[in-house]
């Protein structure tokens, strides 16, 4: 067996291994989605705001992104890992969300790029569960477009009908809005790169 002939095998299990821990992920999602009885009434009023360990991540990150500029690899793998751990120690889908954008702005400088890819799908799969878990539309809607980024039509459609879930339970016809909006929007791009595929 040749050399291409097992490297390109050996691609076709990673990603094999990838699509399995992205459904895994989306069975999560629905059994959590299914377990919820309670609906969400939209924010809470005189919630308190952001403290500071909940944005810890935002120093790792832009320490991150000093590494990163200055060329030192491990300083930047460091610190975005201890961004993605401050991410999810925070109980929000913000900061996980912006380490899949900053697993994604690394390029190869981390790895290759089906390894910072598969790390930036992992933080988005955890920050479209934090979203669904506190009800927020605007962190289902940024997942969406993160997932649209990654070229994930089946993730796209479900956060997309988990958004449309959450805006009907809230009655509000703007949030509905916002949902339709952005679904036309990923479906017009889709349209788009069908179109320049076929020339």
């Amino acid at each position: 067996m040749s050399l291409t002939r097992r490297t390109a095998i050996s691609r076709s299990r990673v990603w094999l291994y990838l699509l399995g821990f992205a459904f895994l992920g989306l069975a999560v999602l629905e059994g959590v989605a299914a377990q919820s009885t309670t609906p969400w009434s939209g924010p809470r009023q005189g919630a308190p705001a952001v403290s500071a360990a909940e944005r810890a991540w935002e120093r790792h990150l832009a320490r991150f992104d000093g590494a990163l500029g200055a060329g030192d690899r491990s300083a930047a793998a460091r610190s975005l890992g201890d961004a993605y751990r401050a991410a999810v120690a925070s109980a929000r889908w913000e900061g996980l969300v912006a380490v899949g954008d900053a697993y994604l702005r690394s390029g190869d400088v981390l790895g290759s790029r089906m390894d910072v890819t598969a790390m930036a799908r992992r933080s988005y799969l955890a920050a479209l569960t934090r979203a669904r878990q506190r009800g927020s539309l605007a962190g289902l809607l940024r997942t969406a477009e993160a997932f649209a980024a990654l070229g994930d039509r089946e993730v796209v459609a479900q956060c997309l009908t988990i958004s449309q879930r959450l805006a009907a339970r809230t009655g509000d016809p703007e949030a509905a809005d916002q949902v339709r909006a952005l679904s036309e929007r990923l479906e017009g791009r889709r349209v788009d790169l069908a179109t320049l595929v076929e020339f």
